[in-house]
């Protein structure tokens, strides 16, 4: 194997000693648990790491193109639901049922939806 010399932050050799160590009192042999050993495996993941993030830049995956287009296909949807809403709660089946009046529909509606936005993100008071 090519040797190559690294020098490293007191905190860092302190890291990886403490990693040796733990590895040793787990029952790894000096030849398995050593500071060249554990150096060598965080170079190698850190070369893994700055590879992937290349190549993610190279995607040409936009984060900021990909929420644009997620909203705009959430606001398409929202506006065609309530658009099929209104239409359906003049139905003459239904027209004059409580519980297809629109406006309740509606609200019945947002109540579930701040539900299960609460469920997976806390919502502050004062934020709505």
């Amino acid at each position: 194997m090519p040797k190559i010399q690294v020098f490293v932050t007191n905190e860092m050799y302190s890291k990886i000693l403490s990693r040796v160590e733990r590895k040793l009192e787990e029952g790894a042999t000096e030849r398995d648990a050593n500071k060249s050993s554990e150096a060598s495996k965080l170079i190698e993941l850190g070369l893994r790491v700055q590879e992937l993030q290349e190549s993610r830049k190279e995607s040409g995956f936009n984060q900021m193109e990909f929420n644009k287009e997620i909203l705009r296909q959430l606001s398409i949807t929202n506006a065609s639901a309530q658009k099929i809403l209104a239409i359906s709660s003049n139905n003459e089946e239904i027209k004059g049922m409580s519980k297809f009046e629109f406006s309740l529909m509606m609200q019945e509606i947002k109540k579930y939806t701040d539900d299960m936005v609460g469920h997976f993100f806390a919502i502050e008071e004062g934020e709505e």
